[in-house]
This record gives C-alpha cells, structure tokens and sequence, in this order.
C-alpha cells in the first residue's frame, strides 16, 4: 500500500453501518470476545480489535462524504495466497485512512514499497507509522513500470509476496512488536491481516530498522 493505501461480485448480508469519526464498531448475532492488536514494547491495546480477524470473514469498507467509514459484511472470497482479505470499496490513500477503516493503529500498517540498489529491486516492508530512510539503506525508488514490472501489481496495491519471482525484502523490525500486522492483497482496494512471523517467513524476509532516525 503505499499504504493499504479499491469489490465487484461480493453480496451485502448486513446492513451498512455509519461509524463514528476513527473508529469501527461492528455487530454480529454471534458474540464474539474481543481480540485488540497491540504493541508489545508499550503494551498498547487498540480499539477496536481488527474487523476480519472478530469476523472470521473479509468485510467491506467505504468512506462517505465526510470520510466517516461505513461497514457492511459480504460474503466470504477465497483468495489462493490471503486469508481474511478486506475490501474497501473505495481506496484508503494513506496508511493512516486504512488504520482507520480496519481500527488498528496505523504502524500495524504494512507498506510494501518496491526500491532499487544497483538497480537491484528491494522490497522494502515499512511500518505505517515510519518513512523508509533511503540513504540508509542506499536505495532509491522505483517508478510505477518497474513496480508493475518486478511485482505485477499496481503502487498502492503491492503485496509482501506472491510476485512472479522473490525479491530481496527488508521487514521493518518496528512491525514485529504487533500481535497483526495489515498488508495490501495485491489490489488497491484489499487487505488482508498476517502475523508479523508469519509475514518474515512467507517474505523469506530479514527484519531490519528501515525507518528515518
């Protein structure tokens, strides 16, 4: 995503729901007990706990006119690499719009950004919260094409794996002090929740301090 930073097919089972401004609350006949991502170094709990992951099954997000989420529930998409992938009917343009939406905290947000060192494309997994220090790291961004080109997929909707051959990745270390991390699913428009272990050993990725001192 440079963010999680756009549904066709899926049927509304539920009602939409207005939410209140940063905030999604969703209901269910079932009661379920409330999960909350957090990060360990401060034992922050977030609230609400991540939408897919209380559900058991992908959502769909939209943002009114006063970009106040609205939730409604659809029916479950199998996806062959993603599992509880949630869709925004329309797309959230900054890590901190997706935060919202899902009701994480923003630095559980992965942007999968795509750099090239020696004009070697390096996947860079930064925490929403941090911009990549790319002098640090001697890279420098790739354009759209190479994206597309290295990926598959479009900026905005790159996920942390799947492409048509492995990159070299860097995993943010400031990812692995949350329980659920969110990634783009390949498309603009979807996410989809991963443990941070998870996340390294699907990426085959080296966790690394990626962001700006």
């Amino acid at each position: 995503m440079a963010a999680a930073n756009r549904l066709g097919g899926a049927t509304a089972i539920a009602p939409i729901v207005t939410l209140p401004q940063g905030a999604i609350a969703l209901r269910s006949s079932a009661t379920a007990a409330p999960r909350h991502t957090r990060r360990h170094a401060h034992r922050h709990r977030s609230a609400p706990p991540p939408a897919a992951s209380r559900l058991g099954h992908p959502i769909q997000v939209t943002f009114g006119s006063n970009m106040e989420p609205k939730v409604t529930r659809t029916r479950p998409t199998l996806h062959p690499m993603y599992a509880n992938v949630l869709e925004f009917d329309e797309p959230a343009h900054t890590a901190e719009q997706a935060a919202t939406a899902i009701g994480v905290d923003v630095g559980a947000i992965v942007k999968s950004l795509v750099f090239l060192r020696d004009g070697v494309p390096v996947l860079v997994l930064c925490s929403g919260a941090n911009m990549v220090d790319e002098a640090g790291l001697g890279v420098e961004r790739a354009r759209a094409a190479t994206v597309r080109e290295v990926t598959g997929q479009a900026i905005g909707g790159v996920a942390p794996y799947g492409h048509p051959a492995p990159i070299e990745t860097l995993v943010d270390e400031d990812l692995m002090t949350y329980d659920e991390v969110w990634a783009a699913a390949g498309h603009p428009n979807k996410v989809f929740p991963i443990a941070p272990l998870e996340l390294l050993r699907r990426t085959n990725g080296t966790p690394a301090r990626v962001r700006v001192r």
